[in-house]
This record gives C-alpha cells, sequence and structure tokens, in this order.
C-alpha cells in the first residue's frame, strides 16, 4: 500500500464545484440580508397598510431569484 492509497486527491472539477458552490453561498447569503433587512416594511405593510417604498420592493423582487439551493 502506498501512501498515495490513503491520500485525497482533489481533482479540478472538485475544485470548481467547491468554488462555484463558495460563490453562490456568497450570493446566497447577500440575498438573504437583502430580504431579512427589510422584512419590518412587509410587516409594517400588514399591520398598518404603510407602502413599501418602490425602491425596497425592487430589491427584494431582485434578491428572490438569487437564492439558489441544492437539493438534499
Amino acid at each position: 500500500m502506498s501512501w498515495l492509497d490513503s491520500a485525497k486527491v482533489t481533482t479540478a472539477v472538485e475544485k470548481a464545484a467547491k468554488a462555484a458552490d463558495d460563490a453562490q453561498e456568497a450570493i446566497n447569503s447577500e440575498a438573504e440580508r437583502v430580504l431579512r433587512e427589510s422584512d419590518w416594511y412587509v410587516l409594517r405593510f400588514l399591520e398598518k397598510g404603510t407602502p413599501i417604498p418602490a425602491d425596497i420592493t425592487s430589491a427584494r423582487d431582485a434578491a428572490r431569484p438569487q437564492i439558489v439551493r441544492k437539493p438534499l
């Protein structure tokens, strides 16, 4: 048995997949932050009927489709 038999070799494809996963996770985090920080506008609208500013609605609309989850 050589030392190579027990070594973990990472291929270029695996490295690229990891980099893509990490990039998507960063995108997810930012989009979730936008949604989380503006949730109060939605609650205020539901409770009081105060309109949500157009720029907030646009930012939330842009954030949602950016969130991509890998299937379990």
